[in-house]
């Protein structure tokens, strides 16, 4: 039997089973993706990071590689398990057991960092895009576009970071369908002083389909003017798509996550929650916040777990001592 389970390795998760292993505790990983590292990894591995403590700007999947190499000396005693579909958690009163597609693992405790939980990408919904293999999803190499006509649909911050990221070296078009942007002010003034075009409120009627998508067919919403551009690439940014959750069904949840106490317990004793997965007053949802959270619910975890041994722990050790 485990000591704790942990659910999801994106950032917070990743870092859970480092801090895991550091506390002695015996825990696996199960992840449902096929490698670690969440969206940081999956949808946005270029983008830049700016307010990790201690490190000015570093991309997306050089700080999941950190985190992993962090993580490699408890790789083997603490595995992650790619792949697998949790099924079912059942309430043994005093520890887990979870049903799924690769088999059932106990646990005595249980904790939640699979951010909003496994997603996929919202698709571009014209005939022939599903054929398309420069349609694209994510980001995985800006040097790839050089000198490209690209168009990034969406008006949320991950496509104007797509679009930030590829208009110093190429010939970048934000469409999006309505005239307000959600994502921030900054992102889309960095846009427009760097020359990038936006074209609102568009929607896209059609694609010129041979073998690829050789052109793209606008209609403005509010003149019903047409218009046609020739692209080498197109950036479909138009948000994420939640696959079912069965923790839903089993925690108490708000509109923005799973409700936990200040010990990052919720409901269920023995099942807690960070990162994107939790919710409470004054959450803010950074990454560096999920570090501290993760620390915290680990903490918890162990003293849940051995309750007469001392929670305090340094992650040092004076040798002149």
């Amino acid at each position: 039997m485990y000591e704790l389970i942990i659910i999801g390795s994106g950032p917070i998760g990743l870092f859970s089973s480092f801090y895991a292993g550091m506390r002695g505790l015996k825990s696996l990983t199960l992840e449902s993706e096929e490698t670690y590292g969440g969206q940081l990894t999956k949808i946005y591995p270029e983008k830049p990071i700016y307010d990790i403590a201690g490190i000015k700007e570093i991309k997306a999947k050089d700080y999941i590689s950190e985190l992993y190499n962090q993580y490699l000396p408890y790789k083997d005693k603490n595995p992650i398990i790619y792949n697998i579909e949790i099924l079912e958690i059942i309430d043994n009163i005093d520890y887990y057991s979870i049903i799924t597609n690769k088999g059932n693992y106990d646990t005595k405790t249980i904790l939640v960092a699979s951010g909003n939980g496994s997603a996929i990408p919202r698709k571009l919904e014209v005939e022939n895009a599903n054929k398309c293999t420069n349609i694209l999803y994510r980001l995985d190499n800006v040097n790839k576009y050089k000198e490209k006509n690209i168009i990034v649909l969406g008006g949320g911050d991950s496509a104007l970071d797509i679009a930030n990221m590829l208009v110093d070296s190429s010939n970048v078009t934000l469409v999006h369908r309505r005239n307000e942007f959600r994502a921030h002010e900054e992102s889309i003034e960095l846009f427009k002083r760097k020359n990038g075009v936006i074209l609102t409120p568009m929607t896209v009627n059609s694609i010129d389909f041979d073998k690829v998508c050789t052109s793209i067919n606008l209609s403005n919403n509010e003149t019903k003017e047409e218009v046609k551009l020739n692209v080498d690439y197109i950036f479909v940014s138009y948000g994420m798509l939640p696959s079912k959750n069965i923790l839903n069904n089993i925690l108490e949840s708000d509109t923005l996550g799973i409700i936990v106490n200040q010990s990052y317990e919720t409901s269920k004793k023995g099942i807690y929650a960070v990162g994107n997965s939790c919710s409470y007053v004054g959450k803010v949802k950074t990454i560096m916040s999920g570090m501290g959270e993760a620390v915290s619910a680990i903490t918890s975890i162990h003293q849940y777990l051995y309750p007469t041994k001392n929670p305090t722990f340094y992650s040092s050790i004076n040798k002149n001592k």
